[in-house]
């Protein structure tokens, strides 16, 4: 440095020591000064040792944003740049990251860095809308993402694990491994990717946190297993040690699912089916219909009748609540479980993890031709011709279904079919569906269906009438106040964060590959959610939405149907719509909470079959 630059250090040392005043640099040249300033500060980083004592650059910085012309633009980014490259060799240096904090915070118009930009998105995707499938896309796209560093100076693999020791702390106490699973998938994605790059200090600073935050957690009794599990995969893959044990059995345990029911459940289910062994016969005697690609469990079945222009469809499904006492810890158990998992093993039918015991769920209450079965019926009146909705009706009754059939077999019996009845039942049924499906957007129908499906005319009457009664349940709870679980599904859901976040990123001048990102944002699509407020369901543009026929292998159906039988067919209180309002927000959150655990389980489920 030349002499006025080392008389100018010698000022602002004393400034910072409290031993001048700011006033004693008004004789300078401010130009000057500001020169002087910045060779210092690059001088300083640039021969940087963790022995010296830089914090007199904090106020150097300080002084500067207060003289800086805007020609020295690129002079700022240069030493933004080379603090982010020292704290990403020396993380824990609290100067370093006041230094950074000082350059972004206050002198933020300078600094025009990419890792700026990429932090903001890959922040938003992993700590907000904690979106895997996005952060694989991103990764994809610039895989140099995994060494972003914060405003704070922390690298990205710190604050991942910090909220993954967060997501097992929420594990331990409440049992939600939604969090804990997202970011062990995150975690080690980020290391074993090419461009990740992490010093021998960081790894010592990271297995030190990692300890300092485990040892403080309170542990419920019973849980210190699993922590010991997760502490050890952590300072494992820290240092380098990502294999991973491709077994179902501890993809069962991380997951916390099983396909077997303990033993208790045994004396359960016999008492059950002992219990319900003979079911009265119908009252009626329409002819109802199941048809369906799933073996395991027939929750639902279809009937119709055609009187002097009025089509009554009957939707019957599954009642399990007319089998299984509140209090039976199969209910108790369809709840943690909150669905049946379904796994293709590319064989003739896909591998059932059951929500309710098979032999529940199969053989006693499915919807099997020929058995006299308990069932929740719901009755419309449509007018033919113009598709009214004349009125409704639920039923709590015993059915016998006619016939089982696969979804191909309803455009073939049409065809080729010799049951006269048979065949104008499926004919009405369809002018029934027809009348449904104009009432809501049916797009993701026809994309699921595609051209060739030749189980199509099947599956989208079938659809659309249960569709129908979703949608005809919701709306009566919802126009009456009621307590229901609704299935709500919001496009513009996280809008306004996107587009914040959007305009912040855009307003720092991004290159391409930070652009790339944003467009990925701008794909992501909100899940659906379940909710006891109903805010309407976006993408079949509609008012109310819910889920009520698939009690044998979805909780939330079972949840509804509770509903169905206090609000409709019984009697209740202020205090039961109260109570039940609180109780179906809970259930929702927890249903909520493991849906993308489900998916990511059974994906996981499929690769590991095929790597064995």
């Amino acid at each position: 440095m030349d002499n006025y630059t080392e008389i100018i250090k010698d000022i602002v040392i004393k400034i910072h020591n409290k031993e001048e005043k700011i006033d004693t640099l008004s004789r300078f040249n401010k130009y000057k000064i500001s020169n002087s300033l910045i060779l210092m500060i690059n001088n300083e980083l640039e021969n940087y040792n963790v022995v010296n004592d830089i914090s007199f650059l904090e106020t150097a910085l300080l002084i500067l944003d207060k003289l800086i012309p805007n020609d020295k633009v690129k002079e700022i980014d240069k030493i933004h740049s080379i603090v982010s490259r020292l704290l990403d060799l020396h993380n824990s240096n609290n100067t370093l990251i006041r230094i950074l904090n000082i350059i972004e915070n206050k002198m933020n118009n300078y600094v025009k860095t990419d890792n700026t930009n990429d932090e903001a998105i890959i922040s938003y995707v992993l700590f907000q809308i904690k979106d895997y499938n996005t952060f694989k896309k991103i990764l994809n796209n610039n895989s140099d993402i995994v060494n972003t560093v914060d405003k704070n100076g922390h690298i990205l693999i710190k604050r991942v694990i910090y909220h993954y020791i967060l997501g097992l702390k929420k594990y331990l106490e409440t049992n939600d491994r939604s969090d804990l699973y997202f970011y062990n998938k995150v975690f080690y994605k980020i290391l074993k990717n090419p461009s990740f790059k992490i010093t021998n200090s960081e790894r010592d600073y990271l297995k030190k946190k990692i300890e300092e935050y485990l040892n403080n957690l309170n542990i419920p009794s019973g849980k210190e297993d699993e922590l010991t599990y997760y502490k050890n995969k952590l300072i494992l893959g820290i240092y380098g040690d990502t294999t991973t044990d491709l077994s179902i059995e501890n993809l069962n345990y991380e997951y916390g699912i099983s396909d077997k029911f303990p033993l208790p459940f045994l004396g359960e289910v016999n008492k059950i089916e002992l219990l319900n062994s003979d079911i009265p016969n119908p009252s009626n005697n329409r002819r109802i219909y199941t048809f369906d690609h799933n073996p395991n469990e027939i929750d639902d079945g279809i009937s119709i009748e055609r009187i002097d222009g009025v089509l009554i469809v009957g939707i019957h499904i599954a009642n399990p609540t007319m089998y299984i006492p509140n209090d039976s810890i199969i209910l108790k158990e369809a709840r943690n479980r909150t669905e049946s998992i379904y796994i293709d093993i590319k064989e003739d039918k896909p591998l059932c993890i059951p929500m309710i015991p098979l032999k529940l769920s199969q053989d006693l209450m499915g919807l099997n031709a020929n058995k006299n079965v308990y069932n929740l019926s719901f009755y419309y009146w449509y007018d033919e011709l113009s598709g009214k909705l004349i009125k409704q009706e639920v039923r709590e009754e015993p059915i016998n279904v006619k016939y089982n059939f696969d979804y191909s077999e309803y455009d073939k019996i049409i065809k080729y079919g010799k049951d006269e009845q048979l065949i104008q039942d499926l004919i009405n049924l369809e002018k029934s569906s027809n009348i449904i499906s104009k009432k809501y957007d049916n797009t993701f129908i026809n994309e699921l269906l595609g051209n060739n499906n030749r189980s199509a005319r099947g599956i989208r009457v079938v659809t659309n009438l249960m569709i129908g009664n979703n949608m005809n349940m919701a709306q009566y709870f919802k126009d009456n106040e009621l307590p229901f679980a609704f299935r709500n599904h919001k496009l513009d859901e996280n809008k306004e964060i996107k587009e914040n976040l959007k305009a912040k990123v855009l307003a720092r001048n991004p290159i391409q590959s930070t652009f790339k990102m944003l467009n990925i944002l701008e794909e992501i699509c909100p899940n659906a959610k379940y909710s006891p407020i109903c805010l309407g369901h976006d993408s079949l543009m509609i008012i109310a939405y819910s889920h009520t026929t698939s009690p044998l292998r979805r909780y939330i159906d079972i949840l509804n149907q509770l509903c169905i039988k206090k609000f409709i067919l019984g009697t209740y209180t202020k205090e039961d719509i109260k109570r039940y309002n609180e109780l179906i927000y809970k259930i929702c959150e927890e249903v909520n909470s493991k849906r993308k655990l489900i998916d990511s389980y059974a994906k996981e489920y499929e690769r590991r079959l095929v790597l064995r």
